[in-house]
């Protein structure tokens, strides 16, 4: 797709210029790990290093294009690169949608009548118990042997606006939820899709949830993560194998935690957590034993 293309569906009075426009496949951030030719933006100087080589259009502010090394891309300038950026993404909405596949269903499934599936884009292993008054939305895999417990939301549409002028707009999520085998989620918790195309939430396998958490778009659960009733993960995080996060704990966006950690009850997160670590507080910090 082109760039010039989707301002002509959603024109763009912020837009300065368009230099050596090339195509592209997709959108993505420049820290994902994404396939194909993707459209990204940097807003800040600090993220020009993190473009992806298989950035192939780069939106960007005026102060910003002359740190730039364009000849591997295309470039946007625009007063307000973000809001260029997701005014194209919403722009681009009617063509990045995925195909629609009717919803399969495993043997053994034990599910609530009072349950609400997806009819297309949704798959459910074998095995899998779904009580009342769960919601299902398109783009979610369920695995084997799986427990969602009553008034769980799965694959939301997650919360995610961004600032257009004077008003808040809501960025649809064309992503994807995985929820591996062995999983088994609360009561009334929510589990956010991913936002891009292409790019999936993960929920590991054998990880328990509890209730009334929130895991936000695009986070990556590793296996056998325990994440205790009241937890809040923001967009993006990351959690490695055989972590604890138990009690009300907070995690900011695009944290990441390593394997075997424990963030103790009422914690909030604001850097990463190295594999083994205990940590506790607000802001959350390691906790040393004494020797």
């Amino acid at each position: 797709m082109l760039l010039s293309e989707l301002l002509k569906i959603h024109p763009d009075t912020d837009v300065i210029s368009i230099i050596n426009e090339n195509n592209f496949d997709r959108f993505s951030r420049t820290t994902s790990n994404s396939d194909g030719a993707i459209c990204v933006y940097v807003a800040s100087p600090q993220y020009i290093k993190t473009i992806p080589d298989n950035a192939t259009m780069v939106i960007v502010a005026e102060d910003i294009y002359n740190e730039l090394n364009n000849e591997k891309y295309g470039v946007c300038i625009s007063k307000k690169p973000k809001a260029t950026y997701f005014r194209a993404f919403v722009a681009a909405a009617t063509s990045i949608k995925s195909e629609a596949k009717p919803t399969i269903i495993g043997n053994n499934c034990e599910i609530s009548n009072f349950v609400s599936i997806s009819k297309t884009n949704v798959t459910i292993g074998n095995n899998v118990k779904i009580e009342d008054f769960v919601t299902i939305y398109d783009n979610v895999v369920i695995g084997d042997n799986c427990v969602i417990r009553s008034g769980a939301r799965i694959g939301v549409q997650d919360y995610n606006f961004f600032e257009d002028e004077d008003k808040l707009v809501h960025l649809p999520h064309y992503g994807a939820l995985i929820i591996m085998d062995d999983v088994e989620i609360g009561f009334n918790t929510v589990v956010g899709k991913s936002l891009y195309p292409g790019d999936t939430t993960v929920i590991g396998k054998g990880t328990k949830i509890a209730n009334g958490c929130g895991i936000g778009h695009d986070c990556k659960i590793g296996e056998n993560v325990m994440i205790y009733a009241g937890t809040m993960l923001a967009g993006f995080v990351e959690i490695g194998d055989n972590t604890h996060i138990t009690l009300n704990a907070t995690i900011k966006n695009a944290i990441k935690i390593g394997s075997n950690v424990q963030v103790d009850m009422g914690s909030v997160v604001l850097r990463s957590v190295s594999d083994g670590e205990k940590v506790f507080g607000n802001p959350a910090r390691r906790v040393v034993s004494p020797k």
